[in-house]
């Protein structure tokens, strides 16, 4: 009886520890396993993490960096836009002053006791055509479309032949003014009045001759003033839309 008692006892100790030595083998390693792997996740996910707002801190570094560049880009085109419509406007207020300048200038009005104010008048015609040469050159820096240049050359040319006409017939009026003061200067005075009439009849044909050549050229300047005009209008247009 005490010997199956101890074989039995020792038959369940056996048992017991094979039941044992089973659960460790086969579920304790799973266990440390698994406990590995959450730990592995764990961490992995914490590195994701950092790894996320890191990416999402350089993502908004440089989004901010982009939008600084977006707009010193839109504010560069800004004032490029708005210094090329400041020298259209520029060109066409000098243009038309230089124009308006020698066309308003009347060599009829100059007399004997005036003539010599067409030297300081004849002295303004290189200051306006400079200034207006300078706000040309300044233009070209924007507007390079031939039609515009086309118009531009041809109009500057055509001023400059009026401006050629109009000094011609000043000089000549100085001319015949000068020699009729000469004249006056050594003449008797029952001379003079006779004098003074002659200079009519010398100036006349010279004012006639002005005001026809005068005329013509003035046409061709009215006629490409006007679509230079237009040209400058629809590019200023096209400039307000973009602005």
């Amino acid at each position: 009886m005490d010997n199956i008692e101890i074989i039995l006892t020792q038959t369940g100790t056996i048992i017991l520890l094979l039941f044992i030595y089973y659960l460790i083998k086969n579920f304790w390693p799973k266990y440390f396993e698994a406990k590995a792997t959450n730990q592995a996740t764990k961490e992995d996910i914490g590195e994701i993490t950092k790894i996320a707002e890191s990416i999402k801190t350089e993502l908004a570094k440089s989004t901010e960096v982009l939008k600084a560049n977006l707009s010193l880009t839109n504010n560069q085109i800004l004032n490029f836009k708005s210094a090329e419509s400041d020298a259209m406007f520029d060109y066409h207020k000098k243009l038309s002053a230089w124009l308006f300048y020698l066309i308003r200038l009347n060599p009829s009005k100059y007399d004997l006791e005036n003539y010599k104010d067409i030297k300081k008048e004849k002295s303004q015609f290189s200051k306006r055509q400079y200034k207006c040469d300078l706000a040309e050159a300044h233009l070209t820096l924007f507007m390079h479309d031939q039609k515009f240049l086309d118009i531009k050359r041809k109009l500057t040319i055509n001023i400059i032949k009026y401006e050629g006409e109009l000094s011609k017939t000043l000089s000549r009026i100085l001319f015949q003014h000068s020699e009729l003061d000469l004249e006056i200067s050594i003449a008797k005075s029952d001379q003079i009045p006779v004098l003074r009439i002659s200079i009519y009849a010398k100036i006349k044909p010279i004012l006639e001759k002005y005001d026809e050549e005068s005329k013509k050229q003035f046409q061709i300047i009215h006629n490409l003033h006007v679509e230079l005009r237009l040209l400058i209008n629809e590019r200023l247009k096209l400039l307000n839309a973009q602005l």
